[in-house]
């Protein structure tokens, strides 16, 4: 038997793999912003000093940067596969992509959105050069594509997420549970064996 797939299920399938090319183009800001950090740091420690507190610094932003990209890519890599998944007629496959959406946003939100653009900020009571060398460890535009990012991304999975949960989108997997759910006669159906049929 065909299953036609409803819009809705279309729908969810899109958003999902436009989430994903946005992790996708995240993993590049980042990628940027590592890059930023790499030729900024000398100058810091020029200006600074190679303290330990400046060293702990560099080594916080660098670390949560590298934390964030492997948090995208994952994610990423989820919410491309649920884009795949959700078309399949699979009755298992809309309770999976709910559950993998949500772990997906939870990630994202706890993951990525880690203000690093705070670990840089200085006291007034430092120089200006050495405020302006903090400030150079990440690209002035970061917060900003940071924090439109996390906004599409969770958007984009939100908006997958209640597509697969309209009604057309729930007939749809359960009629495919239907169409392959085995057949079990009945114990009064009159076949070999029955009670009927033996006369129990």
């Amino acid at each position: 038997m065909s299953t036609e797939r409803p819009h809705s299920v279309g729908v969810a399938s899109t958003l999902f793999a436009a989430a994903a090319g946005v992790g996708a183009l995240t993993i590049v800001v980042l990628l940027l912003c590592l890059r930023t950090l790499a030729s900024a740091r000398d100058n810091l420690f020029a200006v600074a000093g190679v303290s330990d507190e400046v060293v702990h610094t560099v080594d916080l932003v660098e670390s949560d940067l590298g934390y964030q990209i492997v948090v995208a890519a994952a994610s990423s890599l989820v919410v491309a596969a649920l884009a795949a998944a959700v078309r399949r007629p699979w009755p298992a496959a809309r309770v999976i992509a709910l559950m993998s959406a949500l772990a997906a946003g939870l990630a994202w939100a706890c993951g990525v959105a880690l203000s690093t653009e705070t670990r840089t900020q200085r006291q007034l009571g430092e120089s200006a050069a050495v405020r302006e060398a903090y400030d150079a460890l990440l690209p002035a535009w970061y917060p900003v594509a940071m924090s439109l990012a996390t906004a599409a991304t969770l958007g984009l999975l939100v908006a997958a997420a209640v597509a697969l949960l309209r009604s057309s989108a729930a007939e749809y997997y359960r009629r495919e549970a239907r169409v392959l759910a085995p057949y079990v006669p009945r114990p009064d159906a009159g076949g070999p064996g029955s009670p009927r049929e033996t006369g129990a």
